[in-house]
């Protein structure tokens, strides 16, 4: 595991997001590995590194979770050689994105009336709306019908770089960074 820019977002006694780059992962595809491989060993690398014993598990719609660790719940994401992992004792949700001008074609699928009438559909806003509904859904095990319509983002505050969302007529609050080249999004 060849990572730089370890960085540690959240780290208490109940949760610890890790977010990193592997500086080899386009070496190690261009080797001919398959990127679903390369992902997976880099994943359980950094879990080794921080829950010798945990073990990773998947339900039958594929939602990430943990056994025999501290930690009840993980989220996973990762994106070109970038990758986050959310462990915590609540559900947690988190997603890496890299910026692409593709998703603002196929903004009908993420982008609801009420958003698309009050947030500014920026290449950012747009990029922040879909990895916000991305992590919340793995917060909720993928257990969403209608990501678009029954989450609805509220307010992008760029100050202190929050995302404001409702669900189910309650609201919550999620957090991000922007990097040079992707974001990182997490509840």
């Amino acid at each position: 595991m060849k990572s730089q820019n370890l960085k540690y977002l959240v780290n208490n006694s109940s949760s610890k997001l890790i977010a990193w780059k592997d500086e080899s992962h386009f070496e190690k595809t261009g080797n001919g590995l398959k990127k679903k491989e390369i992902e997976r060993q880099e994943v359980h690398e950094m879990l080794t590194s921080i829950d010798a014993g945990l073990i990773l598990e998947y339900k039958s719609n594929g939602a990430p979770f943990t056994s025999n660790s501290i930690y009840t719940h993980i989220s996973i994401s990762h994106y070109g050689g970038h990758y986050a992992i959310y462990l915590s004792n609540k559900p947690v949700g988190v997603d890496i994105q890299v910026f692409k001008s593709s998703l603002a074609k196929g903004k009908h699928y993420f982008v609801n009336e009420a958003e698309e009438s009050s947030i500014e559909l920026s290449k950012i806003n747009l990029h922040l709306i879909w990895t916000a509904k991305e992590a919340f859904y793995k917060m909720h095990s993928g257990e969403i019908p209608d990501l678009k319509n029954e989450v609805s983002i509220k307010k992008i505050d760029e100050s202190d770089k929050s995302i404001a969302l409702n669900y189910a007529h309650a609201d919550f609050l999620l957090n991000y960074l922007i990097f040079e080249n992707h974001l990182l999004t997490w509840t």
